[in-house]
């Protein structure tokens, strides 16, 4: 098995979770069998009233717990990302609820420490889904949709928003921008739907 520190990308994953506390288990399961573990991993529980963040803080990842916040998942995602993944290389968006096959995250840093990997923006689809029913069906059709999409053109604009990765860089550049007068929107909208 590689370590992190023999790769060379540093990689952060962060994982927004509300009341995720019957699947949060797995997905972590997922992110500890990786063949190429992540530097870090945060689990940030949002506005819980069930047992989510006890459930994470059974794993070696760091868990921050934050209120409900008005902006939910994007804006637990941008406190999580200045505060533990602000100079990472890969930043990867998990969502609480999917796991990740355990070469995930090798791939992802083979994809971005490849010769092009400087001008990837990001990468998603190495995930799996838990739910069996059929609201979960419907997705995965769209997402094998989307994908199938992506591949035929060679790029997408929109990473999915179940699990992605993505360049660090790109991201620095859209908080550098959100910080300038007369953007739009402040910065944790500015997420890549992730």
């Amino acid at each position: 098995m590689a370590t992190a520190a023999s790769v060379g990308l540093r990689i952060v994953v962060l994982v927004p979770a509300y009341n995720e506390a019957g699947s949060i288990g797995a997905t972590l399961d997922g992110l500890m069998l990786q063949s190429r573990p992540a530097d870090l991993i945060v689990v940030i529980p949002n506005g819980c009233t069930d047992a989510t963040a006890w459930e994470a803080r059974k794993y070696p990842v760091t868990t921050t717990e934050l209120p409900r916040l008005q902006h939910r998942k994007s804006e637990a995602l941008n406190r999580a990302w200045a505060k533990y993944a602000f100079d990472a290389d890969v930043v990867i968006c998990l969502d609480a609820d999917t796991i990740l096959p355990p070469n995930a995250v090798e791939a992802w840093s083979r994809e971005f420490s490849a010769e092009k990997g400087a001008l990837l923006g990001g990468s998603s689809s190495k995930f799996t889904m838990q739910d069996p029913g059929f609201l979960s069906r419907l997705q995965k059709a769209e997402f094998a949709t989307w994908t199938d999409s992506a591949l035929r053109r060679g790029h997408t604009s929109v990473l999915a928003g179940t699990g992605c990765a993505i360049n660090n860089a790109v991201l620095r550049q859209i908080a550098a921008l959100s910080a300038q007068p007369g953007w739009p929107t402040p910065a944790w909208t500015s997420w890549p739907r992730c």
